[in-house]
């Protein structure tokens, strides 16, 4: 059965793809269902309302700029960062400040990163994150006069490797524990897989910036998929 989804998984390119082509291997997986109940909590505005005065969501702090970010999500393009709070929020965006994590120094320059780690829901809110994470760094150098320096979304640019931590593991469950114990549980069964996107400050204090429902997958995240999956094919 997985050598069979993993065939399938080579040929596809969207998590659409992905999902519709496991849903014909799992018949009684409704995955439309999930995505009506749950997507739209998971847009920027309706995360932000959700758990944006939580201490482990960004704060502003004296010296941070902020993200000026669509709501609907555009894997990373019409992304404006700004030096002080805007006086006039656009439609359909949303502001978030900034935390400037420790950086990563490659050949003399320094590098943003963060953490992609993905975690399948069920409508009943048990859920499963994959053990294995994706750190994204990003391959223009950080810099406070620039805003491309500040974005590691592997949709425009970043070196990716598997990473794997306990300690950052329990940290961000800690984090989707709480985060999904605010949101009200549905009896259909079915299930999604979400991206979340993860920073760590000099503290070693974990914060989560969003969580994306209409990711992106490919051969590249083979290990991840086989984790997603062999956690569906047992429940």
């Amino acid at each position: 059965m997985e050598e069979q989804i993993i065939g399938i998984m080579i040929q596809v390119k969207s998590i659409w793809q992905l999902l519709n082509s496991i849903a014909i291997q799992f018949e009684n997986i409704d995955w439309e269902m999930i995505l009506e109940n749950l997507s739209p909590l998971f847009r920027k505005n309706s995360f932000f309302e959700l758990i944006g005065k939580e201490k482990y969501y960004p704060q502003s702090t004296p010296n941070c700029r902020f993200y000026i970010k669509p709501v609907h999500g555009t894997c990373g393009h019409g992304i404006r960062i700004v030096n002080h709070y805007p006086e006039n929020i656009l439609e359909d965006h949303i502001v978030c400040p900034e935390i400037i994590t420790p950086l990563i120094e490659k050949d003399g320059k320094l590098f943003k990163y963060d953490y992609r780690v993905w975690i399948g829901i069920k409508s009943d809110l048990t859920y499963y994150i994959c053990p294995t994470f994706i750190k994204r760094i990003s391959n223009v150098p950080f810099s406070l006069e620039t805003d491309y320096g500040s974005l590691t979304n592997t949709a425009l640019y970043s070196d990716q490797f598997d990473y794997e931590d306990e300690k950052l593991y329990e940290k961000i469950n800690n984090i989707v524990q709480h985060v999904l114990s605010k949101l009200p549980p549905k009896h259909e069964n079915s299930i999604m897989l979400t991206g979340w996107d993860f920073i760590e400050n000099e503290h070693n204090e974990v914060f989560v910036l969003e969580v994306n429902p209409n990711l992106s997958l490919n051969i590249q995240h083979e290990k991840v998929m086989r984790e997603f999956l062999r956690w569906i094919e047992y429940l």
